[in-house]
């Protein structure tokens, strides 16, 4: 593998370790918004 192949590779890898953390982090803010409006729900039919 050349310099230029390599740092072409890193410079991948690290777009798609960004784009996978703002994947990650959108999804555990909606996930803490669904728990929230779960939560609020007082007409659940759950047993609490």
């Amino acid at each position: 593998m050349t310099k230029n192949e390599t740092a072409t590779s890193v410079e991948e890898f690290l777009v798609w370790r960004s784009n996978l953390f703002q994947g990650l982090k959108a999804r555990k803010e909606t996930i803490i918004e669904l728990l929230d409006a779960l939560s609020s729900n007082q007409t659940s039919s759950l047993s609490r």
